[in-house]
Formats: C-alpha cells, sequence, structure tokens
C-alpha cells in the first residue's frame, strides 16, 4: 500500500462481539403424528391437521417449543419446506391459552397472504371467535378490522403504520402472537426496511 510508516496497535483489550449461536441440528426423530401431537385436543387435530399423516422432520422438531412453550421461534428451511404448518402450532396454542387475544401474520407477498387467509379461514373457522381479515392501510379502518377479527394479515408497511402509536391503541395491545414470513426479504431494498420497522414496532408482544 506503499506506506512510509508502522504503528503497533495493541488488541489486547479489543472487545469482540459474542459469537452467535450455531443452527440447531436437525434431531433424527420418528415423524410425529397429528394424533400423537393433539392427543389431548383431539378437535384440533382432527379440524386443523386432519388432512396430513405425519409431520415432517423440521415440523416435528420444532413442535414442543411451538405448540408447548411461549418462547420466540426462528425458523430457517429450505424453500418447499411447509413451515406454515409449524406457525399453525403457535396458533392452536394462543386459541387455546388465549382465546380473547388476536393474531398478526406478517408478510409482504400479496398473493400469499391471500392463500393463507384461505386456508386458515378452513382450518380455524371452529377455533377462533371472530373473523380473519387483511389490514388494508388505511388507519381508521385497520383499527376496526383489528377489534373485529382475530387473526389479521397485514403487509409489513400497514402494520407498522398501526404500531406506530401502539401505547394508545389499546385494540394493537392485545395482540399475542406475531408470525413473520418470508424474512428473506429483509435484505431487499425495497421492502427490507419496513419490514424490519415493522418488526421492531412489534416488540411490545
Amino acid at each position: 500500500m506503499h506506506s512510509e510508516a508502522k504503528l503497533a496497535i495493541n488488541l489486547m483489550q479489543l472487545k469482540l462481539p459474542a459469537a452467535s449461536p450455531s443452527p440447531t441440528p436437525l434431531l433424527d426423530l420418528a415423524p410425529l403424528t397429528p394424533q400423537e401431537a393433539f392427543a389431548k385436543s383431539p378437535g384440533i387435530g382432527e379440524n386443523v391437521f386432519g388432512n396430513m399423516s405425519v409431520f415432517d422432520a423440521i415440523q416435528t422438531q420444532v413442535f414442543p417449543a411451538l405448540y408447548r412453550s411461549d418462547e420466540s421461534v426462528l425458523i430457517c428451511a429450505p424453500s418447499g419446506s411447509d413451515t406454515l404448518t409449524a406457525a399453525e402450532f403457535a396458533i392452536c396454542r394462543n386459541c387455546m391459552t388465549k382465546p380473547t387475544s388476536r393474531i398478526v401474520y406478517l408478510c409482504p407477498v400479496e398473493i400469499l397472504r391471500e392463500n393463507v387467509k384461505k386456508r386458515w379461514q378452513s382450518h380455524f373457522k371452529d377455533l377462533l371467535s371472530r373473523e380473519i381479515n387483511c389490514l388494508t392501510g388505511d388507519i381508521s379502518a385497520d383499527l376496526k378490522i383489528l377489534e373485529a377479527s382475530s387473526i389479521v394479515l397485514a403487509d409489513p408497511r400497514h402494520w407498522d403504520l398501526l404500531t406506530r402509536r401502539w401505547k394508545q391503541r389499546k385494540i394493537v395491545q392485545t395482540v399475542s402472537l406475531v408470525i413473520a414470513d418470508l424474512l428473506h426479504y429483509l435484505g431487499r431494498s425495497d421492502i427490507g426496511p419496513q419490514y424490519e420497522i415493522s418488526l421492531s414496532g412489534s416488540s411490545f408482544v
């Protein structure tokens, strides 16, 4: 680099960031069946997962964390993996433990939100006390939609608008579960920043 001088730098006191935890290895578990998973709540197994004979390896491994705890869970799986079924484990738990609360599903792709809405209207029609709806981006209308719904599906930008004043909006505080799909969109310049802000705005859940 054509340097003419050298300066020694003492790195002994350098504070390095904490090492990221290693990914959880995929365990060699026997595939879990809906009947086994929901033995104490057979109605859930039949109504929500009746079209499945067994859960796949990823779904089997994440089931205890999503259905038997309230911990935050990050699922990173190959494209084509049915992670939506894993999200439904958390929805089932929420319906049983917090039936009056609300659930938010964030996804930046409109056609996927519409497909998920149709799927959940079929799967959860007997478990939910209120409707399943999509936010519109109009704050006044969306507050009414949230109040009338058990599950709302939203573009991250619409959810960001709704949660900016969450301390004043009591209905927003009734949300107890947020499901964020397609997190790899965080790296996109068109939607990534808004998606990140909408997730940070959900920290009250």
